[in-house]
């Protein structure tokens, strides 16, 4: 094999020439980098052909008449070996697709996204009663999604449908925060299932950030038990009374909250942003927003940043202890880790030197940028680098030579970044 291969597989569109190349490659007899651009060429053709599937199951519906149209899935669900409820969730995907965001469709079929992302952007602008604006909303995050993760195009589309439907967000939530709820089970293997929906954004944040803060001081203080079992044991333990671990000392209930100046002076309704979590309505932000400024808990800590349009025009945090003034700067400009895709928040990743100390690398502002545990082991250890190309932007090379440019861009027109 030669790179004249590898360069057909990434260069050729998705269609029966590709697929022809692909049938042709026996994985056993390539090398890493040739395996890399073979498993990209199939999901592309995977992409397509699961475009092609729904494309077909939505003109199975077209000629059905309406008297028999429920047994359309039956029909489905007997050509691909699955159950009626399943067949059913995907025709009603594909219909509504074909008839509301047909340029959905046309990407799967370009071989540019798979049907789980195609369903995150019907399903999130479903809510949206005009579908010309829903289209739009589309038509703003579809150009870049085949390199963002299922989380990113969530949260940029949660965004649009907040800025563009501020009032039916609020509605939705204020809705969803009335229905909340607790609930549990026992599962077949015995064990149990606690789950609570409808939960305050911020208030389900802090909670979170506090059963970590708890476990992780368990694993600094020796407990053998690994950081999900903690986590779990953790957040029983507090509801139960039971927790007898050590007390966390590195942080408490740490929040990264971004408001835009004029959605917290009351002049529009822009979304705000709560690192690691996603949009926040504005309603919601400006609720956030208050409870922090009245918090009287000298525990709690939030790292908040007012912006206008690009510009940061404030910053800090309301903890009486807050980090070193370096950190914090740090954190204010990227408040999320740098790896592609990832969102954990600034607050818990490390503070990585682009160039290690050890290489002549300095303590300063513009060589620290923050990486999460794993995908710093990943830069240190595991073959990845990256480079800052220009402010916030960061070109990822990984082991087998594939590049990917991560956007972390506090704020790109206004809007705080996915």
């Amino acid at each position: 094999m030669n790179g004249d291969v590898v360069e057909r597989l990434q260069s050729l569109p998705v269609g029966l020439e590709l697929a022809t190349l692909v049938e042709g490659l026996d994985p056993a007899r390539l090398d890493g980098d040739e395996v890399v651009a073979l498993l990209l060429a199939e999901h592309r053709l995977a992409c397509r052909y699961g475009g092609r599937m729904l494309r077909s199951m939505a003109r199975l519906d077209e000629l059905t008449t309406s008297k028999y149209k429920f047994l359309v899935p039956s029909e489905v669900a007997c050509s691909t070996g699955c159950s009626d409820g399943s067949a059913e969730h995907r025709v009603e995907l594909a219909t509504d697709l074909a008839a509301r965001l047909p340029q959905v469709l046309a990407a799967m079929m370009a071989g540019r996204i798979d049907e789980r992302k195609a369903r995150i952007f019907a399903e999130k602008t479903r809510p949206v009663a005009n579908d010309d604006l829903a289209r739009k909303i589309v038509d703003e995050v579809l150009p870049g999604a085949d390199q963002l993760t299922h989380e990113q195009i969530r949260a940029r589309l949660a965004y649009r449908v907040n800025k563009y439907d501020p009032d039916a967000a609020a509605r939705r939530a204020a809705r969803a925060q009335a229905a909340r709820r607790l609930d549990y089970q026992v599962t077949d293997d015995g064990v149990a299932i606690i789950t609570a929906a409808g939960l305050p954004v911020e208030q389900a944040a802090a909670a979170i950030e506090r059963v970590d803060a708890f476990a992780l001081a368990a694993r600094l203080d020796g407990d053998p038990r690994t950081l999900r079992q903690l986590r779990a044991d953790a957040m029983v333990g507090l509801l139960a009374g039971t927790w007898h671990g050590p007390d966390p000392v590195h942080r408490v209930g740490v929040l990264e909250l971004t408001v835009p100046l004029t959605t917290l002076m009351g002049l529009d309704s822009l979304p705000g942003d709560l690192a690691g979590w996603g949009p926040l309505c504005a309603d919601l932000t400006r609720q956030a927003a208050e409870q922090i400024l009245r918090n009287s808990d000298p525990k709690a800590k939030v790292r908040f940043t007012v912006h206008d349009d690009d510009q940061v025009v404030a910053s800090g945090t309301t903890s009486r202890r807050p980090p070193a003034a370096m950190g914090a700067r740090v954190r204010a400009r990227t408040n999320r880790c740098v790896f592609p895709g990832c969102t954990r928040p600034a607050s818990r990743c490390d503070l990585d030197h682009r160039q290690r100390s050890t290489d002549g690398g300095a303590t300063v502002d513009g060589n620290l940028h923050p990486l999460c545990r794993r995908h710093h082991r990943a830069k240190d250890t595991g073959g990845w680098h990256y480079n800052v190309t220009a402010p916030g932007i960061y070109q990822w090379l990984s082991p087998h030579g594939q590049t990917r440019t991560e956007d972390r861009r506090r704020f790109v027109n206004g809007e705080a970044a996915a």
